[in-house]
């Protein structure tokens, strides 16, 4: 017998939205309106998937730290796996239903989604060192630890920096979704 198991997208209003990450209808509008997110329709109704919900709360981060949101557009797609990444080892996050599975399977299944992801979406924190003296293509990074951006930051003629702490942002949004953000669907198949 085998099994077919497909990841259902979990998708958000933009009342969802706004309830997780601050940013509510008419700022979301406004960001859609001027093309700093993506325009989502479904059956008339703009919807939000778990990744464009991530941006959205990542953007929200770097605007109340001071930063022009249309500029952050690129550095909040860097955080994105990393967040679903520390998302999927939370409790209550990720559900299998349907047909049962086993727990080595529901293991393998998770490992995979991380391994997918490669190497930039197991850091832990996003980094953006300021000053004039840095190059732009310099001012950011991801990093694993507190001591690799310690060495990263040592040497830099820096104003300031800020850090966006993965594992922390994945907690805040965990905390305000109710159910599941990860959802996969198990089906036994008759061979």
């Amino acid at each position: 017998m085998s099994i077919r198991i497909s990841q259902v997208e979990r998708e958000f209003s933009p009342a969802e939205v706004a309830q997780v990450t601050g940013v509510n209808v008419t700022l979301q509008r406004d960001w859609r309106r001027r093309k700093i997110l993506p325009e989502r329709k479904t059956e008339g109704w703009s919807r939000c998937s778990l990744s464009d919900l991530i941006e959205i709360h990542v953007l929200n981060f770097f605007a109340r730290a001071g930063f022009f949101v249309k500029d952050m557009r690129e550095y909040s797609s860097m955080a994105i796996l990393p967040i679903i990444v520390s998302l999927k080892d939370m409790p209550g996050t990720v559900v299998f239903e349907g047909d049962p599975i086993s727990d080595r399977l529901k293991e393998s299944i998770l490992f995979s989604i991380e391994s997918d992801a490669g190497a930039a979406a197991r850091a832990r924190y996003l980094v953006i060192a300021h000053g004039d003296d840095i190059p732009l293509n310099e001012r950011i990074g991801r990093f694993s630890t507190l001591g690799a951006v310690e060495t990263w930051l040592e040497g830099r003629a820096l104003e300031s920096f800020t850090a966006l702490d993965f594992g922390a942002m994945a907690g805040m949004i965990a905390a305000s979704v109710n159910g599941p953000l990860i959802r996969f669907e198990c089906e036994a198949l008759d061979e």
